[in-house]
């Protein structure tokens, strides 16, 4: 008898406890803390309003699913971690991307004549139109590193890139590789101009249309998007070594090719 007794006050009990739970929302989200860590695309109440976690079951939330979809949603998150605490807390850390390039769209005029492409190297350097585009960059669209547009802003700070392609907006994800490449010319030149006895690094231009590369700054370049990247900056070290102790100017250097075109300034 006294068995039967215990063995009933053990059901008993294990059915009520998911009564309880269910009863008093023991095991519901009620309390969630976020860290935005300059995330200006969005914030803590954007993110109560449209996400409506509260009252979410504890064990119903998928944390991979939901960080997937604040990065998916906001275009300025570049990661976002999401931790709960048992039995009913949520932790919400974001990490915002941060501005690398302003980005446009090629003036029609100013697009890479097929030609260029298919004309033997000098022919090819001689036919590149290295006329810096009117622009403002006063509303740009802006890019991380990884080629995400994720906001429009004051782009007067950062170099600007001009592209063969149309209708850029906000959430655009363009090409990674291109991105990868620009990164690293861009380190390149920082690298150069801090060699520089004024150590002043001004803003670049950048045009990119048939994978070609155009710098347009003093000495003006021209890389090949197709070929290594890092061998043409080793071919552009060597010149740039040479023309100085040779004490020449350049105006323009053309990476794209085994033998680099290059041409002198006039003094």
């Amino acid at each position: 008898m006294k068995l039967i007794i215990k063995i009933a006050l053990l059901l008993a009990i294990i059915i009520s406890i998911p009564l309880l739970i269910y009863k008093f929302d023991l095991l519901k989200i009620n309390k969630i803390s976020y860290s935005l860590s300059g995330a200006s695309c969005v914030s803590q109440s954007r993110l109560e309003q449209e996400l409506k976690l509260n009252n979410s079951s504890f064990f119903g939330i998928d944390r991979k699913k939901l960080e997937e979809k604040i990065i998916q949603k906001y275009p300025c998150v570049k990661d976002a971690v999401v931790t709960t605490t048992f039995p009913s807390s949520m932790q919400i850390s974001l990490t915002a991307r941060e501005p690398f390039v302003c980005v446009k769209s090629l003036p029609n005029n100013q697009k890479l004549d097929l030609r260029v492409i298919e004309a033997s190297p000098s022919s090819s350097s001689a036919l590149l139109n290295w006329e810096v585009p009117t622009y403002s960059t006063s509303q740009c669209l802006i890019a991380d590193r990884t080629g995400k547009i994720f906001t429009q802003q004051d782009g007067s700070n950062l170099n600007t890139l001009f592209l063969d392609q149309g209708n850029l907006v906000i959430g655009q994800q363009l090409d990674a590789k291109l991105f990868g490449n620009l990164a690293i010319i861009s380190e390149q030149l920082v690298n150069l101009h801090n060699n520089t006895p004024d150590n002043n690094q001004p803003l670049v231009v950048f045009k990119v249309g048939y994978s070609v590369l155009q710098v347009l700054h003093k000495p003006r370049l021209v890389f090949s998007l197709n070929k290594d990247i890092s061998r043409q900056l080793a071919y552009l070290q060597l010149i740039l070594q040479k023309a100085k102790i040779d004490q020449k100017g350049l105006d323009t250097v053309d990476l794209r090719f085994d033998k680099p075109v290059i041409t002198y300034s006039t003094k």
